[in-house]
C-alpha cells in the first residue's frame, strides 16, 4: 500500500509490507513467494514423490497477502498471534521516499528542482509496533536546478540536524533511538533485542555513542554541577571503584576505577563535572577521603566535609554484635537467643514477642540489653527536626553513659573514639544547607550491584559501557539533558561534515 506523508524535512512516500512468521520461515528455506532464485527446482529422489513449488496460487492466504497495509492480510497487530488463527507477524517492512519540501530551487526560487541519477537506499531499525519490530528503507535520490545548476546532496538528508530519518553512527532512527535508551534504564538487554529486532552490535554501538556523548558533554561543561556530592568506595567484582552521588538531586554523579586512597580520591575529585562548584562532601571515616579532598583542592577554596552519621552508626550497632557474638560463644547462661534481627531492629517496629524477647534479655544479659539501649540512642539522632545543638547534646550524654558504665566504655570503646575525632565534621552535616548522612550513595551502590549482576560482569569486561548503563539507571541522564547534549553533537557532526566537503 502506497501514500504519501509530510514531515519537517521532505515529503515522502511510504508503502508498509508485514511479513508474517510463516512466510518468513518459508523464505529462509528458499521456497517463499516472491523469493528470485537461479538455483534448478529440486528433483524427486527415487522412490520419492515430487517436491511441490509453492506459487502465488498454491502459497497460503496470509502469505499471498503481505503487501498491504495489515488489515487485507488479516494480521491484527494489537494481537499478534491469537486464537482466531491469524498469523502471527515476524516484522513490519516499510520504505519511504524522501522529496524536498519545497519544489522551488533554495538557491535561485526561478526553477524547479528535478531528480538526478538513481535512488540511494538506507535501511534502518524503525520503533516496534507493539511487540512486531518495525524495518524502515529510505530511499533518496540527488535534485538539480535545471536553471542555475544547483545540486541537493541526498547525503545531506540524513546529517542535517533535526533530522528524522536516522540516528547517526547507528542504524536506527531517532525515536528507536531513543526508545532504547528508555529501555536500557531499567529492562535488559535481551528481551530489547527480541522486541525491537535490533542487533546486539547496535546496541552496543548505541552504548559507546552516548559515551562519548557525555566524554564531550564533561569536556565542554554540558553536565549539570553538584552542590552536595556523596563520595564512597565500591567494589564490582574484584575491582574497586569511587562512586560519586548527587544528595540534592539523588542520582549518581559518577564513578570510576579507583580505591580510596589519596591520590585516586584526589584524581577522582578532579573528574567529577563542575568539581570547583562543589561545596559540600559527605563521606565516611576512612583516611583517604579528606586527605584526597584537600589535596585536590590545594590552592583552592576548600569545602566542607561532613562525616556520615549513618556510618558512626553502623559503628556501634558492630559493635553490639560484636558483644552478642562474644557472649554467643561463651554459653555460659544457657542458650543465647535468636538476636541478630532484633538487634538490628528500631524500637518503634518491635512487635510483642520482641518486647517480650527484650524483657528477658534485661534479666538475663543486661550488658547486651544496655548495648541495645545505647545503640537506639544513637541512632535517635536521625530523628526528624534534630538541630546541630540537639545532637550535641546527645551525643554529651552519650559520652557521660559511657564515663559512669565501664562495660559500655568496653563495648563501645573503638565507635566512641571515632565520633570524638571527627566531632565537628559529624554535626556539620545538622545545617539546613547540607545533608547528614550518605544513604542515597549506597543505595546507588546497591544498584551498580544489582546492575552488575544482570550484565554478567559488565564492569568487569567493559567498564565504560557499564558507567553508561549505570548513569542511565541511576537517573545521571534524562532524557532532557540527553537531548540537549545530542544537538549539540548533531551540531558538530554537521559542521565537520560541511567542512570535509568544502574544496
Amino acid at each position: 500500500m502506497s501514500n504519501s506523508k509530510e514531515h519537517e524535512d521532505g515529503i515522502h512516500d511510504f508503502k508498509t509490507v508485514i511479513v508474517s512468521k510463516e512466510s518468513k520461515r518459508m523464505t529462509r528455506r528458499g521456497n517463499g513467494v516472491g523469493v528470485a532464485t537461479s538455483a534448478p527446482p529440486r528433483t524427486a529422489k527415487r522412490g520419492q514423490s515430487a517436491p511441490v513449488r509453492r506459487t502465488a496460487e498454491t502459497a497460503p492466504k496470509a502469505v499471498r497477502a503481505t503487501a498491504c497495509d495489515g488489515g487485507a492480510a488479516g494480521i491484527d497487530l494489537a494481537a499478534p498471534g491469537s486464537d482466531r488463527g491469524r498469523p502471527e507477524a515476524a516484522e513490519i517492512h516499510r520504505t519511504e521516499s524522501h522529496r524536498p519540501p519545497d519544489p522551488r530551487c533554495p538557491a535561485c526560487r526561478r526553477g524547479d528542482l528535478e531528480p538526478r541519477g538513481g535512488a540511494r537506499r538506507k535501511t534502518v531499525w524503525d520503533c516496534p509496533q507493539g511487540s512486531v519490530p518495525v524495518r524502515l528503507t529510505v530511499e533518496f535520490r540527488a535534485w538539480v536546478c535545471p536553471m542555475c545548476g544547483h545540486t541537493i546532496d541526498p547525503k545531506t538528508a540524513w546529517i542535517a540536524p533535526g533530522c528524522t530519518w536516522i540516528e547517526p553512527g547507528v542504524p536506527v532512527t531517532p525515536g528507536l533511538a531513543r526508545h532504547l535508551e528508555e529501555e536500557l534504564r531499567g529492562g535488559t538487554v535481551a528481551d530489547l533485542l527480541r522486541r525491537t529486532g535490533v542487533q546486539h552490535e547496535t546496541v552496543t554501538t548505541l552504548i559507546d555513542r552516548i559515551g562519548q556523548d557525555v566524554q564531550h558533554a564533561m569536556a565542554h561543561g554540558l553536565l549539570p554541577p553538584a552542590r552536595v556530592v556523596g563520595l564512597d568506595g565500591k567494589k564490582l567484582g574484584n575491582t574497586h571503584h569511587l562512586v560519586a552521588a548527587d544528595l540534592e538531586r539523588r542520582r549518581l554523579l559518577w564513578c570510576a576505577k579507583g580505591t580510596e586512597d589519596t591520590a585516586s580520591v584526589a584524581a577522582f575529585i578532579r573528574s567529577l563535572p563542575g568539581w570547583q562548584d562543589i561545596e559540600v562532601f559527605v563521606c565516611d571515616f576512612a583516611p583517604g577521603f579528606e586527605s584526597g579532598i584537600r589535596r585536590a583542592y590545594r590552592g583552592l577554596s576548600q569545602p566542607r566535609i561532613v562525616r556520615c552519621l549513618l556510618h558512626a552508626a553502623r559503628g556501634f550497632l558492630d559493635a553490639g554484635h560484636a558483644e552478642r557474638r562474644r557472649l554467643a560463644r561463651g554459653r555460659a547462661r544457657g542458650k543465647l537467643p535468636p538476636l541478630n534481627r532484633i538487634f538490628t531492629m528500631r524500637a518503634d517496629r518491635l512487635k510483642p514477642a520482641h518486647r517480650a524477647l527484650l524483657r528477658r534479655l534485661r534479666e538475663n544479659m543486661p550488658s547486651l540489653f544496655k548495648a541495645y539501649c545505647f545503640k537506639e540512642a544513637v541512632y535517635g539522632l536521625f530523628t526528624p527536626g534534630v538541630t546541630a545543638a540537639i545532637a550535641e547534646a546527645r551525643l554529651i550524654r552519650l559520652q557521660r553513659w559511657m564515663e559512669r558504665d565501664p562495660e559500655m566504655e568496653r563495648v563501645f570503646r573503638k565507635p566512641m573514639e571515632t565520633v570524638r575525632k571527627h566531632h565537628e565534621q559529624i554535626l556539620s552535616g545538622f545545617a539546613e544547607d547540607c545533608v547528614a548522612t550518605n544513604n542515597r550513595t549506597e543505595s546507588i551502590n546497591g544498584q551498580l550491584d544489582a546492575l552488575d549482576r544482570a550484565t554478567k560482569g559488565l564492569a568487569r569486561r567493559a567498564f565504560a559501557r557499564f558507567r553508561v548503563r549505570a548513569l542511565l539507571r541511576c537517573g545521571a541522564l534524562p532524557p532532557e539533558l540527553l537531548d540537549i547534549i545530542r544537538a549539540a553533537r548533531l551540531a558538530a557532526y554537521a559542521a565537520d561534515a560541511a567542512d570535509a566537503e568544502t574544496p
